[in-house]
């Protein structure tokens, strides 16, 4: 009874918090109750709705997931979620749902959101002055065949002022600050504000403060609606040096902000109860401090100072030059302890200027648990996210809880290089209709002459307005006219401009600098401006400039020329030398730049400008490359048309290239050596890039070494291939019935016959549109032509790509043993063990229990009440208690348990683990019993949702997890989250392999006790021929270190490590000397030099 009353009570609590739009403590209330009635739909979809609003849509999508699960099809439902999937910018994923509610019921409320959504807008292209001659013909013959080496990566630059990285404004934000501010820095890493971040921000808001919401990011960000709305600005920046430089980058584009009468800058290290009385009371005695500088708290880092986490500065020291000057000096440091000496040169900096800095709890460190505990007995309502890593102390999760936090990934940190690519998943808010524009205004104004007159008449009158201008003179000697003035700008703002006004003629867009041209491409909107008559030279040259969004001229005839193009709307403007200094003209320029603001449709800042390719050599009928290289064109879908075969005396290449392609200048010379280099080789395939791509990240695609598995999955090899003649012979000629899967089923047919294949590590072919690809049905069709895939199932995939499952013959499957290591560790918010819960799980597997069994070393005392349980599967404990003082060894532990097995086939998993599905096993076998197959492993998801294996790369000097904590589907590399496909390196918490397969590798290296046994042993299987595949259809959700907790890798084992595979690793096969080794997300390397860019 009391059970029921107490279960009921959380429901009212989160009802009650839901109505006041408490979010974060509906969530927790919610929780509670699920945990009792966790099959109460209706409670899970406002859990769902909670989690929504409080800026946590990952955990958000995971409560709808499970509402769907067990409700499937309920049209408000669906509703719901696409609301979610809108919010995050899964503009598709939205329609999608919206479109399944409205099929159920055809309700209204689906129909008007499917209509309000947004058509899909091509990405913005930057203006080009002068686009160099496409070159046809052949290319020079080497005379010294090299392979050449691809670029280096380039060394970070440890002097570059804090702004000299990317930034957007989701909000704009207006100068007029009144009251308190507060700079708000929050780290989005994986692409999310952190859950506590929105109730805080709430609180700060509703103590009367004005707050700008500062987000640092290493991907595309989709900022919560609810936040943006409350916020007064939102700024997201490249994650790039310290939360000084961050705040040094905002106060740069923002110096009103150096009015405000207090300013407080806080990072999102805290977290809390924030309707804790204590709250306000902290930040009334932050803001009625008579000190300049006040601070909550001191930190032992880097010797005792003061922690700039959480600092107001007064007005005083706001106005202070010293001050000032230190923000503008702030840098991007490479130096990793750079943060820590950017917090001391600024208190430095207060003290020696001789201001006066207090600190409200000065007693001990919050960010240790008894700096923690003792600072909450003297009323700081603040709990760091990050000891719920540290310690799983009762009263720490508690506290968290309270936060609305879950304490197990609370305070996961992934420190992650900033990746390429937009900031905003989204477009940002449009300004207030009466915030003042910002105009950049390029024009000759410092040069004599005729032209020199018009600009500077222009230039008056821009100034008239009620806009806030930039004056960009020309930097270069322009036309023949005298300079009168120097080329220095006139700068009132640092944020990229609402309007970029360029006064040159067509043919002198040449003299900008490329940081001009930068500076234009950023803006929302582009005039061009000419007051040269319209006559058919200029006309002629319009179609060139693709960025410009208006035209104004002088000339009304002109402009009935230009206005009957397709292109940029025209607008006639009096000349300037004309115009009289009245309201009348004033209130007509004015006009004329709000109807350019007006025409926005889309905010070019949101994407990458594309490439243009404009240095290769076309493709045709006519193009010849080589004496040794006979081009055969493709369809412009990638279809064959040529279907005879060469002479088989024929001692030339066959490039097989879709109609439209380009090459780059020098495809002989690059082709002809590495042919040189490989004279086993009888195929050849190269990297590419599209100039019209969903994703930025995926304009260049770099390729692996031949990988079949990747290759069933999607057909990333597509053009160009070379082929040499005689073999193309040998092979029977591509199959024209295959169409687009042509280029695919001959490299299978070739790896079938024993034929080399290899990869050319740079981009020799550019696509001017989409990238030509293998149509879905098409890579179906040729799949079941493949003789190999004759037992497996080959259905439709993620992203337009295959999924491969083997056909197991019922009654036939092969043994499998399941090998599991336990510390009994307890389940967070429950009452049995990982291992028991894992149990559980394993009896639920779509496998016959008869022929699965499960091996445990259980580490515990005694005979645990699981281990006497009767399972479907044959279940064998195996005690593995250490002495005392003996240290845990993974790999030890594991060797015991392989070698009990009595079955070839076994997988080790850890006890952390919940299967999102039943068909995992399935999904490992696939690959684990195919002899060529060393080992498989599987996705892997945080508690939340988001990415935590799906593939090792050689990341810095080591190896390393990809795509940690993004969410899966949304943008990562070529998709490869989402496909199978081969890696050098899997994890060992799943791994699926064979016992003849460990017993001739000898197993885990026992040197490596915590860390690197399993990517060693991955590498140690390459070596021998094995392949390593990763499956995404066997996903699962792991507690990673739940169960041995967290702790460094030893320093001697990462040595070891580093010294046995660091030239492997430099030539992985799986990855690509262009890849950036500086980051988890996958991103290749932009040449500022080469052909296409």
């Amino acid at each position: 009874m009391f059970a029921d009353l107490r279960t009921a009570s959380y429901r009212k609590r989160g009802d009650r918090a839901r109505d006041r739009r408490h979010w974060h403590r509906a969530v927790v209330a919610y929780r509670h109750y699920l945990d009792e009635r966790p099959d109460d739909v209706a409670i899970r979809i406002q859990l769902g709705h909670a989690l929504r609003e409080m800026g946590d849509p990952a955990a958000a999508e995971i409560a709808y997931a499970r509402a769907d699960a067990a409700t499937p099809r309920d049209p408000n439902l669906l509703i719901c979620w696409g609301h979610l999937r809108k919010s995050i910018g899964d503009i598709e994923g939205a329609r999608r749902l919206y479109g399944d509610s409205a099929a159920i019921n055809g309700n209204m409320a689906a129909l008007n959101e499917l209509a309000a959504l947004p058509e899909t807008r091509p990405p913005f292209e930057p203006p080009h002055a002068e686009a160099p001659a496409v070159v046809q013909g052949p290319a020079a013959e080497p005379t010294a065949p090299a392979v050449p080496e691809p670029a280096a990566v380039p060394p970070p630059v440890s002097d570059a002022p804090a702004w000299a990285t990317d930034l957007a404004f989701a909000k704009p934000v207006d100068g007029a600050f009144l009251g308190e501010t507060v700079l708000f820095l929050a780290c989005a890493t994986g692409g999310r504000l952190p859950a506590h971040v929105a109730p805080f921000v709430d609180a700060l808001i509703d103590g009367g403060h004005t707050v700008i919401l500062l987000v640092v990011t290493d991907r595309p960000v989709a900022l919560p609606p609810t936040v943006v709305d409350r916020v007064a600005g939102a700024l997201v920046r490249r994650d790039t040096g310290s939360r000084f430089a961050a705040w040094a980058h905002a106060l740069k584009l923002l110096p009103a902000l150096y009015g405000a009468p207090g300013l407080t800058l806080i990072d999102d290290g805290l977290a809390g109860d924030f309707g804790d009385d204590r709250f306000a009371t902290v930040t009334a005695r932050m803001r009625t401090s008579e000190a300049d500088l006040v601070a909550l708290t001191g930190t032992m880092s880097d010797g005792w100072h003061v922690d700039c986490g959480y600092v107001r500065l007064s007005r005083t020291l706001l106005a202070s030059e010293a001050v000032q000057l230190f923000f503008d000096a702030v840098k991007l440091h490479a130096d990793p302890a750079a943060p820590a000496a950017d917090d001391t040169a600024f208190l430095e900096r207060v003290q020696t200027t001789g201001h006066r800095i207090e600190t409200l709890f000065p007693d001990a460190d919050l960010r240790t648990l008894t700096g923690w505990r003792r600072l909450s007995a003297l009323g700081l309502p603040f709990v760091p996210p990050a000891l719920g890593q540290i310690t799983e102390a009762p009263d720490v999760q508690d506290a968290l809880r309270a936060a609305g936090l879950d304490p197990s990934t609370s305070g996961y940190v992934v420190d992650t290089p900033p990746a390429d690519g937009p900031l905003l998943a989204t477009p940002p808010r449009q300004p207030p209709a009466d915030m003042w524009p910002t105009v950049r205004y390029y024009a000759p104004v410092n040069y004599a002459g005729v032209d020199g007159d018009a600009a500077r008449a222009m230039l008056c009158s821009l100034r008239r307005l009620p806009i806030r201008l930039n004056v960009h003179p020309i930097q270069h000697g322009y036309r023949d006219a005298t300079p009168i003035a120097p080329p220095a700008d006139a700068i009132d703002f640092e944020t990229p401009a609402d309007i970029a006004i360029v006064q040159l003629d067509p043919d002198d867009w040449h003299l900008l600098t490329d940081q001009q041209r930068g500076l234009i491409a950023d803006a929302r909107r582009t005039i061009g401006y000419w007051t040269a008559p319209c006559d058919d030279r200029l006309v002629s040259r319009v179609q060139d400039f693709h960025a410009i969004d208006r035209i104004w001229v002088t000339d009304p005839t002109g402009a009935a020329q230009l206005d009957r193009r397709d292109g940029a709307a025209v607008a006639v403007i009096p000349d300037p030398q004309a115009w009289g200094r009245d309201d009348a003209t004033d209130e007509a320029l004015l006009a004329a730049v709000h109807a350019t603001l007006a025409d926005t449709t889309t905010d070019r800042r949101v994407h990458r400008p594309v490439p243009k390719l404009r240095g290769g050599i076309l493709l045709d009928e006519s193009t010849a490359i080589h004496d040794a290289i006979r081009l055969v064109l493709l369809a412009a879908d990638g279809a064959p048309l040529d279907t005879a075969l060469p002479d088989p005396a024929d001692d030339r290449w066959i490039l097989f290239a879709p109609t439209g392609a380009c090459i780059a200048p020098d495809f002989a010379d690059i082709v002809m050596a590495h042919i040189a280099a490989r004279p086993d080789a009888s195929l050849f395939y190269a990297d590419d890039i599209a100039a019209e791509t969903e994703f930025a990240v995926d304009h260049i695609r770099l390729k692996p070494e031949y990988d079949r598995t990747l290759l069933a999955a999607q057909d990333y090899v597509g053009a160009p291939l070379l082929v040499r003649a005689s073999a193309l012979v040998q092979l029977g000629g591509l199959a024209v019935g295959l169409r687009t899967a042509a280029i695919a089923d001959l490299l299978f047919r070739a790896d079938s016959a024993g034929l080399a294949i290899a990869r050319i590590p740079h981009v020799l072919l550019g696509h001017r549109g989409q990238r030509v690809c293998t149509v879905q049905a098409d890579q179906i069709a040729m799949l079941h032509a493949q003789p190999s895939f004759g037992g497996f199932d080959i259905v439709p995939g993620a992203a337009e790509s295959v999924a491969i499952r083997r056909r197991f013959v019922s009654g036939a499957e092969p043994a499998v043993t399941l090998l599991i290591p336990t510390m009994r560790t307890p389940v967070p918010w429950g009452d049995m063990t990982l291992i028991e819960q894992l149990l559980i799980e394993i009896a639920r597997a779509d496998w016959p229990m008869e022929r699965l069994t499960v091996i445990v070393g259980d580490d515990g005392e005694g005979v645990p009440d699981w281990a006497e349980r009767r399972w479907p599967f044959a279940l064998t404990r195996i005690a593995t208690a250490r002495a005392p003082g003996e240290p845990f060894n993974y790999a030890a532990k594991m060797n015991r348990l392989w070698r009990a097995a009595e079955t070839e086939q076994i997988v080790m998993m850890n006890d952390d683990l919940v299967p999102t599905g039943y068909d995992w096993l399935n999904a490992l076998l696939t690959f684990a019993v195919d002899p060529t197959v060393g080992g498989v492993g599987a996705r892997l998801l945080f508690t939340d949702g988001s990415i935590q294996h799906a593939g090792i790369g050689p990341v810095g000097t080591g190896a390393t997890h990809l795509w940690v904590r993004r969410r899966h589907g949304t943008g990562a590399y070529q998709g490869w989250t989402d496909v199978q496909r081969e890696w050098s390196m899997v994890t060992g918490a799943v791994f699926a392999t064979r016992r003849s397969v460990m017993a001739r590798v000898g197993g885990f290296d026992e040197r490596f006790s915590l860390e690197y046994n399993d990517t060693d042993l991955c590498l140690r299987l390459r070596t021998l021929g094995y392949r390593i595949v990763y499956t995404p259809l066997a996903e699962m959700i792991h507690s990673e270190k739940a169960s041995r907790g967290h702790a460094l890798p030893p320093g001697d084992e990462t040595a070891a490590f580093r010294s046995r595979w660091r030239a492997w690793l430099d030539q992985d096969p799986s990855w690509h000397p262009r890849l950036h080794r500086d980051r988890i997300d996958l991103t290749p390397q932009y040449a500022g030099s080469a052909w296409y860019a």
